[in-house]
């Protein structure tokens, strides 16, 4: 039914209910638009016709990974009594094999535009801060959601890629700019050794990204040594 009524009209759009992941390959080219509603509640409606018309800029970020295929999500057996579930899942499962998902973790669109510039990256060896400035560069008031990930290239052990590791949601007007810092504890990137039995901090050189989403184009990068 979208493949067929959303191309009648430029301005179709698609709204999804739902509290996870939902596949669009295959249709998404079909609308000019879709918003992700999850279970919006008893003013749903009312955000979600607000937003559709215009009189709300959508702000939002997917908090999870949408992949091109099923086939790249974890196994699960439905018809069963147990489930194991493996380590990596979401964006750290799809980027440490190395497969490219339709949708990155932590996109969002809006209907305005925003500038990131000038990424700092710092340590005091207790705290990790990631800062930037953000600019609405758009032509409508809107909020972005700034994001910071640790990535562990240099690892010795099994690890993901990179992690998220906070974020901050900084509301714009047009033309303005805000200094956005994140700060996140040390002991987040501590890792379980199974030998000892403890959390440790691996000494290495670890990667900061800063950015809109998980994607590599989305993110600046520096780096920090503990």
């Amino acid at each position: 039914m979208i493949r067929s009524a959303g191309p009648e009209n430029k301005n179709s759009a698609v709204v999804l209910i739902g509290g996870g992941t939902i596949l669009i390959t295959g249709w998404q080219n079909s609308v000019s638009s879709i918003l992700m509603a999850y279970y919006p509640g008893q003013e749903g409606g009312t955000a979600i016709a607000e937003i559709l018309l215009g009189k709300v800029s959508p702000g939002g970020k997917l908090p999870f990974v949408l992949p091109l295929r099923e086939e790249d999500l974890p196994r699960i057996q439905w018809d069963t009594e147990n489930q194991w579930y493996d380590y990596y899942h979401g964006y750290r499962k799809l980027e440490k094999e190395g497969t490219p998902p339709l949708l990155p973790y932590g996109f969002g669109l809006s209907y305005t535009s925003f500038k990131i510039s000038r990424p700092c990256f710092a340590t005091d060896g207790k705290t990790i801060t990631a800062s930037c400035t953000v600019q609405n560069s758009g032509r409508v008031e809107g909020d972005e959601v700034v994001q910071m990930y640790a990535g562990f290239k240099n690892s010795k052990i099994d690890r993901p890629v990179k992690t998220l590791c906070g974020f901050f949601r900084a509301h714009l007007r047009v033309r303005e700019e805000k200094r956005v810092v994140i700060s996140c504890p040390v002991e987040k990137l501590h890792y379980y050794n199974a030998d000892k039995g403890i959390f440790e901090l691996e000494h290495i050189e670890y990667e900061v990204y800063l950015g809109t989403s998980s994607a590599d184009k989305d993110l600046f990068s520096g780096n920090i040594k503990l």
